[in-house]
Protein backbone atom coordinates (compact mmCIF):
# COMPACT_ATOMS: atom_id res chain seq x y z
CA UNK A 1 0.00 0.00 0.00
CA UNK A 2 1.37 3.32 -0.53
CA UNK A 3 1.64 6.50 1.20
CA UNK A 4 -1.79 7.78 -0.78
CA UNK A 5 -3.28 4.86 -0.73
CA UNK A 6 -3.06 4.91 3.27
CA UNK A 7 -4.10 8.17 3.48
CA UNK A 8 -7.39 7.86 1.43
CA UNK A 9 -8.12 4.74 2.76
CA UNK A 10 -7.36 6.25 6.55
CA UNK A 11 -9.85 9.58 5.48
CA UNK A 12 -12.71 8.19 4.28
CA UNK A 13 -13.33 5.96 7.58
CA UNK A 14 -15.97 7.60 9.79
CA UNK A 15 -13.71 8.34 12.74
CA UNK A 16 -10.26 8.67 11.05
CA UNK A 17 -7.31 8.90 13.02
CA UNK A 18 -6.35 12.26 12.56
CA UNK A 19 -2.64 12.38 14.07
CA UNK A 20 -2.22 9.14 11.53
CA UNK A 21 -3.80 11.57 8.58
CA UNK A 22 -1.86 14.76 9.62
CA UNK A 23 1.77 12.58 9.51
CA UNK A 24 0.96 10.94 6.32
CA UNK A 25 -0.21 14.31 4.86
CA UNK A 26 2.87 15.48 5.75
CA UNK A 27 5.12 12.71 4.30
CA UNK A 28 3.02 13.51 0.86
CA UNK A 29 3.75 16.87 1.23
CA UNK A 30 7.44 16.86 2.03
CA UNK A 31 7.53 13.62 -1.48
CA UNK A 32 9.88 11.60 0.71
CA UNK A 33 10.53 9.67 3.79
CA UNK A 34 13.55 8.33 5.06
CA UNK A 35 14.78 5.07 7.29
CA UNK A 36 15.23 7.41 10.08
CA UNK A 37 11.54 9.25 9.98
CA UNK A 38 9.78 5.51 9.13
CA UNK A 39 11.42 3.76 12.18
CA UNK A 40 10.15 6.79 14.51
CA UNK A 41 6.77 6.78 13.16
CA UNK A 42 6.24 2.88 14.12
CA UNK A 43 3.52 2.63 16.68
CA UNK A 44 3.07 -0.02 18.90
CA UNK A 45 -0.36 -0.98 19.04
CA UNK A 46 -1.81 -4.26 21.20
CA UNK A 47 -3.02 -7.13 18.88
CA UNK A 48 -6.58 -6.71 20.03
CA UNK A 49 -6.90 -3.35 19.08
CA UNK A 50 -4.69 -3.86 15.59
CA UNK A 51 -7.18 -6.58 14.68
CA UNK A 52 -10.52 -4.27 15.48
CA UNK A 53 -8.70 -1.47 12.96
CA UNK A 54 -7.60 -4.35 10.82
CA UNK A 55 -10.37 -7.21 10.19
CA UNK A 56 -8.73 -8.83 7.52
CA UNK A 57 -5.11 -9.06 8.54
CA UNK A 58 -4.35 -12.20 10.46
CA UNK A 59 -1.52 -12.59 13.23
CA UNK A 60 -0.24 -15.44 14.80
CA UNK A 61 -1.67 -16.77 18.15
CA UNK A 62 1.63 -16.06 19.68
CA UNK A 63 1.36 -12.15 18.84
CA UNK A 64 1.08 -10.12 21.63
CA UNK A 65 1.52 -6.63 19.78
CA UNK A 66 2.12 -5.02 16.44
CA UNK A 67 4.52 -2.32 15.78
CA UNK A 68 2.36 -0.67 12.74
CA UNK A 69 4.11 1.94 10.03
CA UNK A 70 3.29 3.76 7.38
CA UNK A 71 2.19 2.60 4.33
CA UNK A 72 0.18 0.10 6.84
CA UNK A 73 3.02 -2.32 7.18
CA UNK A 74 3.49 -4.08 10.59
CA UNK A 75 6.03 -6.43 12.64
CA UNK A 76 4.31 -8.34 15.04
CA UNK A 77 5.89 -8.94 18.81
CA UNK A 78 5.77 -12.25 19.63
CA UNK A 79 5.45 -13.68 23.50
CA UNK A 80 8.94 -14.66 23.20
CA UNK A 81 10.30 -11.26 22.81
CA UNK A 82 11.08 -12.03 18.87
CA UNK A 83 10.03 -9.63 16.31
CA UNK A 84 8.57 -10.98 12.95
CA UNK A 85 7.51 -9.64 9.22
CA UNK A 86 7.16 -13.10 7.88
CA UNK A 87 8.75 -16.48 8.51
CA UNK A 88 11.98 -15.60 7.12
CA UNK A 89 12.34 -12.21 8.84
CA UNK A 90 12.24 -12.43 12.27
CA UNK A 91 14.95 -11.48 15.08
CA UNK A 92 15.26 -9.83 18.92
CA UNK A 93 16.46 -7.13 17.50
CA UNK A 94 13.85 -4.62 16.35
CA UNK A 95 16.47 -2.66 14.57
CA UNK A 96 17.68 -5.29 12.21
CA UNK A 97 14.05 -5.95 11.11
CA UNK A 98 13.01 -2.51 10.38
CA UNK A 99 16.26 -2.13 8.32
CA UNK A 100 15.46 -5.71 6.39
CA UNK A 101 11.84 -4.50 6.28
CA UNK A 102 12.49 -0.97 4.78
CA UNK A 103 14.79 -2.42 1.76
CA UNK A 104 11.67 -4.85 0.59
CA UNK A 105 8.92 -1.61 1.17
CA UNK A 106 10.60 1.79 0.59
CA UNK A 107 9.51 2.06 -3.45
CA UNK A 108 6.10 0.60 -2.63
CA UNK A 109 5.48 3.59 -0.52
CA UNK A 110 4.86 5.72 -3.42
CA UNK A 111 4.55 3.24 -6.34
CA UNK A 112 1.79 0.41 -6.44
CA UNK A 113 3.44 -1.64 -9.39
CA UNK A 114 7.19 -1.28 -8.07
Amino acid sequence: MTIQDQFDLESSKENPNTLLLSILSTILKNGTITLTEWKSLGKFIPKKQFLDENPTEVLLASCVEVVQYPGAHYIQVMESGNFRYNSEIHSKDLDKIEDTVWYLIFEKLWCNKC
